[in-house]
């Protein structure tokens, strides 16, 4: 997710360039020299005049309905409206294509061939339990917005090379799934698109150059230049590779703090939380609790609060009805700062899975023998971690 938010920083005043040459009907593209600059490590990534857009607040609003566990749709316009009713960007235009803000507005369907569910779709990719998760998932991400074959297949993907690389997958191999799953041509020569690449928003004509420029890249930063030469809808096609690289490299520490100070407050929150809660995934499937479904359901019914351990504000409580069956569970959480917290969160979704599985039954759970399991898998965690380091 962060990688998609670093390139659309990064490549926001290059999109400006490249736009500004488009409407110069003798140029139509800036040169090859002005594209290649960014490739010189000396350059600096991030500028004065870089600026987040509307990848990343679609972005954050794909990431935050999949952390409340709340409808796509919903999420985009609430997040689309709100960034529109604040006027002009930085650079004296409005914050998304007139398409989209028509859509926002209840004023078009949503049968855009743009690159716009292609390049919010990563966060997508980390909660998804298969392939095929992320394929129907991204689907349902993409279509208020985007309903036509070729956006979604874009959407796909991206999202599809995301979860490749998240689950260790070589370029080789991620570059044949999305050859083979949605007949992408991604061999591309650098040098040709540096030197005639022209602006286009169009999927089919954006997104395979994107997941090339990953495909061609040595690290992180590596891809970013190289998305960001080759000209065109530079912010997207950055955030398409770095969102890909993300999940295959990493992210350095300095392109972290330095894409923080960019974001809003609530975008920088929902960045936190997001990454959290993939802290949290992982240390609970370390202690076999690795139920989508359940992890799910307790998106909605946990409450996380940014306190001391010490306060022992932290639980686990029972939602049952008068013939004593149990109907629910939600727990109190601090958010996971440091070692501590997590295992009081690994704690109490331990005490939460065993009475998830049990709603529709009726509450005869063992307490000291679901405290004993709670601190069993606490130390079977600390266990696993010691062991890996």
């Amino acid at each position: 997710m962060l990688g998609a938010i670093i390139g659309d920083i990064v490549g926001s005043y290059y999109e400006v360039l490249e736009m500004e040459a488009l409407k110069d009907h003798q140029k139509q593209k800036r040169s090859y020299e002005e594209r290649i600059k960014i490739l010189d490590s000396k350059t600096p990534l991030f500028l004065e005049k870089s600026s987040y857009t509307d990848d990343t607040v679609l972005t954050c609003a794909i990431a935050n309905s999949l952390l409340q566990n709340e409808d796509y749709e919903k999420n985009l316009r609430y997040f689309g409206l709100k960034e529109i009713n604040k006027g002009l960007d930085k650079y004296g235009r409005y914050p998304f294509g007139a398409g989209f803000i028509k859509w926002v507005k209840d004023e078009k369907i949503g049968d855009s061939y743009g690159n716009g569910g292609a390049m919010r779709i990563s966060p997508v990719a980390y909660f998804a339990q298969d392939l095929e998760d992320v394929l129907l998932e991204t689907e349902k991400a993409t279509k208020p917005s985007h309903n036509t074959e070729e956006a979604i297949k874009g959407a796909q993907a991206v999202s599809t090379a995301i979860y490749l690389a998240l689950n260790h997958h070589g370029k080789e191999e991620i570059e044949k799934t999305i050859s083979e799953l949605f007949a992408y041509d991604l061999f591309f020569d650098l040098s040709d698109l540096q030197h005639n690449y022209k602006f286009t928003a169009r999927t089919c004509n954006s997104v395979p150059q994107a997941i090339y420029c990953f495909l061609i890249s040595n690290s992180f930063e590596d891809a970013l230049r190289k998305s960001i030469s080759i000209g065109g809808d530079s912010d997207t096609i950055a955030a398409i590779a770095c969102a890909i690289s993300e999940a295959y490299y990493g992210i350095p520490e300095n392109l972290k703090s330095q894409a923080y100070t960019y974001l809003p407050k609530e975008y920088r929150q929902i960045v936190k939380n997001f990454y959290e809660e993939l802290t949290l995934i992982k240390a609970l499937n370390e202690v076999n609790i690795n139920d989508k479904s359940f992890l799910k359901y307790m998106r909605q019914n946990c409450k996380k609060y940014n306190l001391p351990k010490e306060t022992g504000l932290w639980g686990c409580f029972i939602n049952k009805d008068q013939n004593d069956i149990i109907t629910g569970v939600r727990i109190i959480v601090p958010n996971i700062i440091n070692t501590d917290t997590l295992l009081i969160n690994i704690h109490e979704y331990t005490h939460a899975y065993e009475i998830y599985k049990r709603i529709g039954e009726k509450d005869n759970l063992n307490q000291e023998q679901e405290e004993t399991k709670a601190r069993q898998n606490e130390a079977l965690y600390l266990k696993k971690i010691i062991n890996q380091n």
